[in-house]
């Protein structure tokens, strides 16, 4: 039986464009075509972890939890919240994308998917992030 992959998830700049208040049918149809494109290539059934700052809020993550179950998707887990727990010395816009980065690596050791990716607005220094337009949100 084949494993599962995952595809880490922001929400602001990603489902949530800069240019919108609201959660985006458009952009999570984008979502769901990546969905199936990675389970058409690899079989594996493909997971959802929210990585958006949206996890620390319960209503946030009902919202998101709501728009994806109105599209046939759910949130499987949430990464662990580091950033509270690490002591960062200088300006915090500097290592958010380190921190992110970090929390998302200790997830993927916990959950072992077979293949992982990652969409957020930010420039994730990882090879499995794809950056998406702030502006534009998922297209």
């Amino acid at each position: 039986m084949p494993g599962f992959s995952l595809i880490y998830l922001d929400i602001d700049g990603v489902l949530r464009p800069d240019s919108s208040e609201e959660l985006l049918d458009s952009c999570t149809l984008h979502l769901t075509s990546i969905i199936e494109g990675i389970f058409d290539r690899s079989g594996t059934h493909v997971k959802i972890v929210l990585s958006s700052d949206w996890r620390l809020y319960d209503d946030r993550r009902a919202k998101v939890q709501e728009h994806l179950s109105a599209h046939g998707m759910a949130i499987h887990s949430v990464t662990p919240d580091l950033y509270s727990s690490l002591s960062i010395s200088g300006p915090r816009m500097n290592r958010l994308e380190e921190i992110r980065a970090l929390e998302i690596l200790t997830s993927v050791l916990a959950l072992n998917p077979v293949s992982f990716v990652c969409l957020d607005d930010m420039a994730l220094p990882l090879k499995q992030a794809v950056q998406v337009d702030y502006n534009q949100g998922l297209t």
